[in-house]
């Protein structure tokens, strides 16, 4: 019954922390989900460069993540944390990249929609692209993506 009642009243919770004041460089997000089956407790950082906002800052998971599209050291794969360069190599459009008009919340828009809907034409982890893949695939009975994504949280 308490764990229906805290579902109820807090299904997701997200806190900021500026450890210097907002005014630092560097940003720890926590964010807190719970469902049915499962409660995880995600912590990730924020950093952003000296001539922000000209350049992007650098989304790091510091909670371990099995993902198709973030890195085994964290870091996040996406376009929008890309630099504003033309880089013909990397399949992205100048549109999809990093520009001054960009702001934290777009930045977390974006990461939230990638968690929940991976880019498996770009994986940063490819074997969790290939088990993402097969998961969905199989629209859901190849357990075996879902079991390292809980362990991972």
């Amino acid at each position: 019954k308490i764990w229906w009642l805290i579902h109820k009243l807090t299904p997701e919770w997200t806190q900021v922390l500026f450890p210097g004041g907002a005014k630092t460089l560097g940003w720890l997000l926590y964010h807190l989900l719970m469902d049915s089956l499962s409660l995880s407790l995600t912590q990730a950082q924020l950093t952003f460069p000296m001539d922000y906002p000209y350049s992007p800052p650098a989304f790091r998971f510091l909670t371990k993540m099995w993902h198709p599209n973030i890195y085994e050291n964290g870091d996040v794969c996406i376009s929008i944390l890309h630099p504003p360069i033309d880089d013909p190599q990397s399949g992205e459009l100048p549109s999809e990249r990093w520009n001054p008009t960009q702001n934290v919340r777009t930045i977390l828009l974006s990461v939230i929609s990638l968690l929940n809907e991976p880019n498996t034409f770009s994986p940063a982890n490819v074997d969790a692209s290939v088990m993402f893949r097969k998961w969905r695939d199989s629209k859901g009975k190849d357990k075996e993506y879902i079991r390292l994504v809980r362990v991972s949280l």
